[in-house]
């Protein structure tokens, strides 16, 4: 909710003007935008590894910070 009709008006002009990255509605793509969610954390949890995983599977470089 905009809390002037100046705040509406700009709102409007802006909307008018620029169209919207993808149109859900119409897949329309005017600005050729592709989405993609490299990591997450949520579903891709069983990719993550403890520090004992890491020592089980031989991997021994930690690094420290100086």
């Amino acid at each position: 909710m905009l809390r002037t009709a100046t705040r509406a008006e700009v709102s409007t002009a802006i909307y008018e003007r620029v169209p919207v990255l993808v149109n859900e509605r119409t897949d329309e793509n005017p600005w050729r935008v592709r989405l993609l969610r490299m990591l997450d954390m949520s579903k891709d949890s069983h990719l993550f590894r403890t520090r004992e995983q890491f020592g089980k599977e031989g991997f021994d470089g930690w690094a420290t910070a100086s």
